[in-house]
C-alpha cells in the first residue's frame, strides 16, 4: 500500500514543473532513507543493509513502472492485474480487491491532481475513500 501511495503522488509531481520533480527526489530518497532503517531495525548485519535496501528500491521502481504503463494507457485491468500479482508475491492466498485498488488509483491521481500544486508541495493530499469505487475511471 505504501508502494500505492507513493505512486499515486509521484503521479502527480512529476506534473508539477521543477517544485514537483524536487520534492518527489526528496520523497524517493526518504523511502530509501526508511528502507534502510527498517532492514536494520528487522537485525540484518550491516555488511547485507545496502544489498537488502538495493532489493526493496528494486521492486519499488519495477512497480513504479509497471503502474505508470498501466496508468497512461488508462489500463485499469492491467493495473488491477499488476495489483494482483504484487501482493501475491508476498502471500500467495492474499485476498486482494485489486480492480477496486486499480480504481482507487485512478480517482486518486485525479482528485490530486485537481488540486492546486502548492498544495500538494505542502503535503495536503485528497486521497479518495477506497469503498464505492468500482465503477470509477
Amino acid at each position: 500500500m505504501l508502494v500505492i501511495h507513493m505512486f499515486i503522488v509521484m503521479q502527480n509531481l512529476k506534473l508539477g514543473a521543477n517544485e514537483g520533480k524536487l520534492l518527489g527526489k526528496e520523497i524517493i530518497e526518504a523511502f530509501v532513507r526508511e528502507m534502510d532503517s527498517m532492514v536494520r531495525d528487522l537485525g540484518i548485519a550491516d555488511v547485507y543493509v545496502g544489498q537488502e535496501v538495493r532489493k526493496i528500491a528494486d521492486l519499488f521502481y519495477r512497480q513504479l513502472i509497471v503502474y505508470t504503463n498501466a496508468v497512461e494507457r488508462r489500463n485499469k485491468s492491467g493495473l488491477a492485474d499488476s495489483i494482483w500479482k504484487s501482493f501475491q508475491s508476498g502471500d500467495e492466498n492474499a485476498n486482494v480487491a485489486a480492480d477496486e485498488l486499480a480504481a482507487y488509483i485512478f480517482q486518486a491521481i485525479r482528485n490530486i491532481g485537481e488540486m492546486p500544486l502548492n498544495m500538494l508541495l505542502q503535503g495536503h493530499l485528497n486521497f479518495p475513500e477506497l469503498y464505492g469505487l468500482k465503477q470509477a475511471v
